[in-house]
């Protein structure tokens, strides 16, 4: 029978998918990281710490199409994954990954401790926190308290946030990553986000923190975006254009082919019996492969029949299609069987009437044909009445219980490639 498929609608861009977004971690914890790459040859790992400005460097990875590492990040990082057809990036994706813990703090402290002059005293510090406080002693005198008062004025100063944005960007389409940063200062550290007019941001556009990052520039990622930061002492909005140049691709990228189909164009296949069905079809980009039959839809390049019967037997479609165009190509498959063969006959017979008689009848076939057996009596004319009978349960036996007239007992082979008879005479000896 034909399986099952559920329709999936393929994509030619090239892209990166990863198992995570954003990752938000406990100092320490060791990660595991996919990075997925769908339509390239193959995807590099890269790591940066801080910002995506600072250092980068390789990953290990055991992989060339579908890597993943095991990273232990000690501080906020970004891993930074990269798909290259013929050795040239074509598209880049970010996971950020933000390094939690526990501030230092004291459980018990003592602010005043009282010693005799030239006394020993031991003082312990012992901070709570994850990862484990750096402890460190500072010594001062009384110069403390004449300067609380200072520091405390200080703790009231605020600066209200200031940022720098660049009023425009221009971007030439189909560049793999493209970063806008929103240089904010301020006191107390202002928040930062991203907004939109319409407050909706393109799927691969992402947004950490002050960076805004657009992956594989569309005409559709020209947009107004504006970044907002905020603190208690107020809020400022810039404004950036985003531009996206429609490139035209040069003469010497390898020209799309539409696809050219390769199938059978009669496929034979014994009833019961199991075949596969292949669509090879060339092209570039490589095309997609639809097959239709009785109904269904199958997206592969090959179709299994398995177990075959005359409900396979039929017209097969097979369709392939990239973005330079469309094919088809029919498969008729043939279900084929053999008809019917008596291989033994029930024997002619004289008995007297009211007698027991039994009859075998055997045949051969694919499918396996079915027997059925029939009564002419010679004595009524067009009676097809069976006398009293008991028949096996695989059919090909059959006892006669009260045989009362002449006739003529007849085995009928049957299966979907045909139908045969064969015959056995009935004379009573004493027949009414």
């Amino acid at each position: 029978m034909l399986p099952t498929t559920t329709s999936v609608k393929p994509t030619q861009r090239p892209y990166i998918s990863t198992n995570h977004s954003s990752i938000t971690t406990r100092w320490g914890s060791r990660l595991k990281i996919f990075c997925y790459g769908h339509n390239v040859d193959q995807v590099h790992m890269q790591m940066q710490i801080g910002s995506l400005h600072g250092h980068i460097s390789s990953i290990p990875t055991n992989n060339s199409l579908t890597p993943h590492a095991y990273i232990t990040p000690q501080s906020d990082m970004f891993v930074i994954c990269t798909g290259y057809i013929h050795h040239k990036a074509v598209t880049t994706t970010h996971i950020a990954i933000t390094v939690t813990g526990d501030k230092p703090h004291f459980a018990h402290t003592r602010q005043l401790i009282s010693l005799h002059e030239g006394e020993d005293h031991t003082l312990t510090c012992t901070p709570q926190g994850f990862p484990t406080p750096v402890v460190t002693w500072n010594y001062a005198r009384k110069l403390q308290q004449l300067l609380r008062p200072l520091f405390q004025k200080m703790t009231t100063f605020m600066i209200p946030p200031i940022i720098t944005l660049q009023q425009k960007l221009i971007i030439p389409e189909g560049k793999p990553s493209s970063i806008v940063t929103c240089q904010v200062q301020g006191f107390p550290t202002p928040s930062v986000t991203w907004e939109t007019f319409d407050h909706k941001f393109p799927s691969n556009v992402q947004v950490h923190g002050q960076y805004l990052i657009i992956h594989n520039a569309g005409v559709y990622d020209g947009n107004t975006y504006f970044c907002k930061a905020t603190n208690p002492a107020g809020t400022d909005i810039k404004f950036i254009h985003v531009i996206v140049n429609h490139t035209v691709k040069p003469t010497t990228v390898r020209p799309h082919v539409p696809p050219v189909i390769s199938s059978s164009p009669i496929v034979e296949v014994k009833y019961g019996s199991s075949v596969t069905l292949n669509c090879n079809a060339t092209g570039y980009p490589e095309p997609q492969i639809t097959w239709h039959a009785h109904h269904k839809t199958i997206h592969h390049k090959t179709l299994l029949i398995s177990r075959a019967t005359l409900d396979d037997d039929g017209l097969y479609l097979c369709i392939a299609i990239n973005d330079a165009g469309q094919t088809q190509a029919n498969t008729v498959v043939s279900v084929t069987g053999d008809a019917p063969y008596i291989t033994a006959s029930p024997s002619s017979a004289v008995k007297h009437s009211g007698g027991i008689q039994s009859f075998r009848c055997a045949a051969t076939g694919n499918p396996q044909p079915n027997i059925t057996w029939s009564y002419t009596s010679y004595l009524h004319t067009g009676s097809h009445t069976m006398p009293s009978h008991v028949t096996s349960s695989d059919g090909r036996g059959i006892q006669l219980t009260n045989i009362q007239d002449s006739g003529k007992l007849t085995c009928t082979a049957s299966n979907p490639y045909g139908t045969v008879s064969a015959h056995a005479n009935i004379l009573m000896s004493n027949s009414k």
